[in-house]
């Protein structure tokens, strides 16, 4: 008896181009889920929440935070951005004057001798004010006597007379000036002598009085060049009531040439300068933020700010450069410690 043997199946061949295309295609899976993932929203399969990106935007420095305590340590003052009138100044030096209509001299009518003296070196007398007697050379009896009065009021600033001594109508006795009002003289350089103009305003400035600002006019502007200095002369008179203004003290005159009357601005003590960038310290709560500035006209005072601030912001006047200091320091934390000293 046959024994039938079964025939085994016959497997069926798989391409090889299906056998190198299986892995290409399971690796193109797994990037293409990749690049899906990391752009999915944090709701949606991100590790992180929405809690925890909040945390992290508020843990960001943003500007310089101040305890009050810092503010005193560096004696800091804020000034608001406000619509002001901003004037273009010409700066130039100066240096008190008497005015020359405000100086006089004392002398006699006659030849004699000085018999009594009525006032002293440094007083102040009055117009008509008898400063000495002098007795006559004229024989008479009585001898006469002329009396030498002050022409003008003010301060006796010389004193050439002394008891028995001769003089005559050549020989001054007293020199007398009015320093209730003064002028201060300058030279403009001939660039800017077009802009000039009889009655314009000008700030003083002086070393004697660094917080005190003093105001005058133009009262004279030269006609001619000086030929070396290429400068106009000019005063600016001064109301000198209480006295402060000395003969031959240094001045800076800042001369009012033109004005925008209304500009939004700071004082100039906000701005601070780094090469061609401007920009100033802005106060946002407990924190100062550095912002960038673009500027118009400046004055001795006011500074215009084109573009950067708004009316109302508060600005930085006093301190900016301690802050400043705290903004470029390597790996700064962005507050400021109340342990630090008060610069100037």
């Amino acid at each position: 008896m046959m024994t039938e043997i079964a025939a085994a199946p016959t497997k069926a061949r798989i391409p090889i181009w299906i056998l190198i295309l299986i892995p290409v295609m399971l690796a193109g899976a797994f990037y293409v889920g990749k690049d899906v993932g990391a752009g999915d929203s944090p709701l949606e399969g991100s590790d992180t929440d929405p809690e925890t990106a909040a945390s992290h935007e508020e843990a960001a420095p943003d500007g310089i935070s101040l305890s009050e305590q810092a503010k005193i340590n560096i004696g800091l003052v804020t000034a608001d951005a406000a619509f002001r009138r901003v004037e273009q100044v010409i700066r130039v030096p100066g240096t008190v004057k008497a005015h020359p209509n405000r100086v006089a001299y004392v002398n006699t009518r006659i030849e004699g001798r000085v018999s009594k003296l009525l006032a002293d070196l440094g007083d102040l007398v009055s117009e008509g004010q008898t400063l000495a007697e002098i007795e006559s050379r004229r024989f008479g009896n009585p001898i006469p006597l002329v009396s030498a009065v002050a022409p003008i009021s003010g301060t006796i600033v010389e004193r050439d007379a002394f008891l028995g001594t001769s003089v005559d109508p050549s020989t001054p006795l007293f020199k007398i000036i009015d320093l209730s009002s003064v002028i201060v003289e300058g030279d403009v350089v001939e660039d800017y002598v077009s802009a000039l103009k009889m009655g314009q305003l000008a700030r003083l400035y002086l070393n004697a009085y660094p917080k005190e600002t003093f105001k005058g006019r133009i009262v004279f502007i030269g006609s001619t060049l000086d030929p070396d200095k290429r400068s106009l002369h000019i005063w600016i008179q001064v109301n000198n009531e209480h006295g402060k203004l000395k003969p031959e003290m240094f001045a800076e005159m800042a001369i009012v040439v033109d004005a925008n009357p209304q500009a939004i601005t700071v004082p100039v003590e906000a701005v601070i300068e780094d090469g061609p960038d401007k920009f100033v310290f802005v106060e946002n709560g407990d924190s100062y933020q550095k912002v960038d500035v673009i500027t118009g006209l400046r004055d001795d005072v006011n500074i215009e700010i084109t573009d950067g601030l708004y009316p109302g912001d508060l600005v930085v006047i006093q301190g900016n450069h301690q802050l400043l200091a705290v903004a470029t320091r390597p790996q700064a934390g962005g507050v400021l410690e109340e342990s630090q000293p008060h610069n100037h």
